[in-house]
């Protein structure tokens, strides 16, 4: 399998140079996210496109903001487009859920690392808590695109992804109700059935 290797970029020089990069992410590539994204669909029963789930397509910007502040600001923007397939806390089974995210960020170079994780040098915290079009990161030499990617899909992705009851009525989720009948039959009952 060739994967694409994300880069680290200066987060603070790459929006002060305007700079653009893009490419295709799959999912196995998405380590935090494992647990919640199905990665081998060749058994479930959900007739899905493989070619299409499980892709992300990314584009990274460097940019300058312009703020309710009124003050501009060096920032990135990240697109991130495509479908990933999710396991269904109804069924456990594939469900293809669709991404398109667009999000906002403004680089703060007076941001440090501190005890308690990130802590701003002055007051300047306050000034973009009231500002919701855009999220702050600290300036990073070597900040992880895969990371930045993989927060926003935590931030965005449903706590307990379900197919819709559409989805359901159309055999597209696999009802628990006959998981829970065989939950009530002998255990023995269950094996002499699958030895037939």
């Amino acid at each position: 399998m060739n994967l694409e290797i994300l880069p680290q970029i200066n987060n603070l020089e790459f929006a002060k140079k305007n700079h653009e990069i893009h490419g295709i992410i799959n999912g196995y590539q998405l380590s935090r996210l494992i647990d919640i994204i199905v990665l081998n669909i060749a058994d479930s029963p959900i007739n899905v496109d493989k070619d299409v789930v499980n892709k992300i397509t990314y584009q990274l910007n460097g940019k300058l903001h312009e703020t309710a502040l009124e003050a501009a600001q060096w920032g990135l923007e990240l697109i991130l487009k495509g479908q990933l397939n999710l396991k269904c806390q109804r069924c456990l089974n594939a469900m293809p859920y669709d991404i398109d995210i667009n999000a906002q960020f403004i680089v703060l170079p007076n941001m440090k690392s501190g005890s308690h994780g990130f802590e701003f040098d002055g007051d300047a915290l306050g000034e973009y808590r009231d500002d919701s079009d855009f999220e702050t990161i600290p300036a990073d030499e070597h900040m992880q695109v895969l990371d930045l990617i993989e927060d926003e899909l935590l931030l965005t992705l449903p706590l307990a992804p379900m197919h819709t009851k559409e989805q359901h009525v159309a055999g597209l989720c696999v009802e628990l109700s006959s998981i829970n009948e065989i939950g009530k039959l002998n255990p023995f009952e269950v094996l002499k059935s699958l030895k037939k």
